[in-house]
């Protein structure tokens, strides 16, 4: 499995320190959640469906880019 890449962020609902560590391998992605203080969980997902996750963010990405430019 080869890392992609490592996110670093603030949870917006708790606050704390978290990250996101996106994996990949052959025909799959996985997705590492993670808060600094110890919890965390990971899924792996068919790249159908890494389209499908892709698509629902860019949704939501096309819906509050509007609100933050005001």
């Amino acid at each position: 499995m080869k890392e992609v890449a490592t996110i670093k962020f603030i949870d917006g609902e708790t606050k704390e320190e978290a990250l996101v560590i996106i994996r990949s391998a052959e025909n799959r992605v996985c997705l590492c959640l993670s808060h600094v203080s110890g919890s965390d969980t990971e899924v792996c997902m068919t790249t159908e469906e890494v389209r499908q996750l892709i698509e629902a963010l860019q949704r939501v990405h096309n819906a509050i880019l509007p609100l933050m430019a005001k």
